[in-house]
């Protein structure tokens, strides 16, 4: 029986136990190693150690996953806009429904921002959002847009092996040279890759010229 280890552990636990034990039968936790998404756990180190060093007045993010968005509210006010905002009240955080294609923000009003994982789902429809083959695009020049001159711009896709493709409806696999061409009006100032589980994803800092 594959989880004979359950039960030996459940009898010798109840035997012993003064309060009343119910089988939760938890199966798949034993690992030698922690379970880890590779790609989220790095880029959003990344992220934070970036507006930890940057410090910006307050900081907008579009989409990336909700510990970074709370954690980085502890350390500068965010701005969170997500087409499913996040449904939590925090200090520091402020949280808005929006699409990364049209932002509630005037042109150069934004000193730093981030959208990590996200932009490479936007006009699939997996998120709830309009249908939309340009939808990567749009992103970009709505981040470069919102962004003032000189503010930082924390970007994060997963690279195509050679042509661009889209795996609808989960993701588009991008290259570098179609997020440095949507970006035409930001320089490239500092990259990394994360590999892992049979995908590379590219982190770039882009600052807006």
């Amino acid at each position: 029986m594959a989880q004979a280890w359950y039960w030996d552990d459940y009898r010798e636990y109840e035997a012993s136990a003064p309060e009343r034990v119910i089988p939760a039968r938890i199966f798949d936790e034993r690992a030698a190693t922690h379970p880890l998404d590779p790609w989220y756990f790095y880029q959003d180190v990344w992220a934070f150690r970036r507006v930890m060093e940057v410090h910006p007045p307050w900081h907008l993010d579009v989409g990336s996953t909700a510990l970074l968005v709370g954690v980085l509210a502890q350390l500068v006010p965010v701005v969170s806009v997500d087409v499913r905002p996040l449904p939590v009240t925090l200090d520091g955080l402020t949280c808005r429904q929006g699409d990364v294609t049209a932002l509630p923000f005037a042109d150069g009003e934004v000193p730093m921002a981030s959208s990590l994982s996200v932009i490479e789902h936007v006009g699939l429809g997996r998120y709830g959002d309009a249908i939309d083959v340009h939808g990567s695009e749009r992103a970009c020049g709505e981040l470069q847009r919102v962004l003032r001159p000189g503010g930082r711009l924390l970007l994060s896709v997963p690279l195509a092996k050679g042509e661009p493709v889209t795996l609808f409806n989960a993701h588009r696999l991008l290259t570098k040279a179609q997020v440095s061409r949507w970006l035409d009006g930001c320089r490239l100032v500092g990259e990394r890759e994360i590999c892992g589980d049979g995908m590379t994803v590219w982190l770039s800092e882009w600052e807006r010229e």
